[in-house]
């Protein structure tokens, strides 16, 4: 195992179908690829399954009703949400008209395995960081590396505390960017520790920002495409004057880029990342959590940006030129046939 890249990957994801983008061979093409690169890296399944580092950053509430929903699902059903709580003042009795109070935009659907789907993606993002050099784990005694791959679906990103959208349902980076604040994770003792958690899927991490907006133990850096120019949950969030609030204030760093009719490609591209590592590195963080998100790729249909595949390889150079640290990548989006080969080129970059 030595020089390999550790990959946390949990097959029992393609139960969960919700007939969208977010499809299941999404998974299975990265897994596939990095399968094919045995000396490069070690997949295993994931040992972590903690429900209390879950419920530190998703709130019970939230993640009893998912649990709820799911249960009463029968095989094959999708549960759409069609009307939302607004002003959240009376929630519905049923747990189908509940979706509304729970939901925050009409594309993501439930069925009747997303809950078990999206608990193992947690799983996965906490063994990874469990295992990073530094970590204070006992679970894997001896065990450390500075380099880990969660393989992540469904992705998390979107996911705030308690509302799920954009195709997430638990935060699986916060989660893990949470634990990695404590001293002795395993007793959750000792908030100490300082993670960046940088974003750079095409779409603004807005689960993300929300959850650690008054938090100055983790600074949230996200690259995107700018909120005016794309559709979804960017009409909202993502800007540049979102900064945090309270302890947080300037601890949240948005970098949308305008397309303005020119191609995003890496040109255009690294001295936003140049930009945005200066910023990381001034905070000084133990440890990186990175939102991978591939939909930046030029083959993807939901993201307008213009990167080739070698392009990520060079991302993940710059990376870790400029934050040699412990690093756990966490999958988020990307939506194409290219997705196992970006991967694997991003991180090798990263592992130069």
């Amino acid at each position: 195992m030595s020089g390999k890249i550790p990959v946390f990957y949990d097959e029992g994801h393609v139960l969960h179908d919700p007939k969208t983008f977010e499809a299941v061979e999404r998974a299975i093409n990265i897994h596939r690829r990095l399968q094919n690169e045995p000396s490069q890296y070690f997949i295993q399944d994931p040992f972590l399954l903690s429900m209390e580092h879950l419920l530190l950053i998703q709130n019970q509430d939230y993640v009893d009703y998912l649990r709820d929903l799911c249960s009463e699902l029968k095989d094959g059903e999708l549960h759409h949400c069609e009307i939302f709580a607004y002003d959240r003042k009376r929630k519905p009795k049923t747990l189908k008209g509940q979706i509304g109070w729970y939901c925050y935009e009409a594309t993501t659907g439930v069925c009747k395995y997303t809950y078990q789907a999206s608990l193992n993606a947690v799983y996965c993002a906490l063994s990874g960081a469990s295992i990073l050099k530094g970590s204070n784990s006992t679970l894997r005694k001896g065990e450390e590396h500075q380099l880990v791959y969660s393989l992540c679906r469904p992705p998390g990103h979107h996911a705030t505390r308690d509302r799920f959208g954009g195709y997430c349902y638990f935060n699986n980076a916060a989660i893990a960017a949470n634990y990695l604040t404590f001293q002795f994770p395993d007793q959750m003792k000792e908030q100490k520790r300082r993670v960046v958690v940088l974003d750079i899927d095409f779409h603004g991490g807005n689960g993300t920002q929300e959850i650690f907006y008054e938090r100055d133990d983790v600074f949230v850096v996200s690259i995107h495409g700018h909120p005016d120019e794309w559709l979804g949950e960017l009409y909202f969030w993502g800007f540049e004057d979102e900064v945090g609030e309270g302890k947080g204030k300037g601890f949240n760093l948005n970098l949308p880029i305008r397309a303005e009719q020119k191609k995003v490609d890496y040109p255009i591209y690294k001295p936003v990342l140049i930009s945005a590592l200066k910023r990381c590195q001034e905070f000084n963080p133990d440890f990186l959590v990175i939102s991978w998100g591939v939909d930046t790729s030029v083959h993807d249909s939901l993201g307008i940006f213009s990167l080739t595949d070698e392009d990520y390889f060079s991302i993940g150079k710059e990376i870790k030129s400029a934050l040699p640290i412990p690093t756990l990548v966490v999958q988020e989006g990307g939506y194409h046939e290219h997705l196992g080969e970006c991967t694997h080129q991003f991180l090798q970059g990263l592992k130069q």
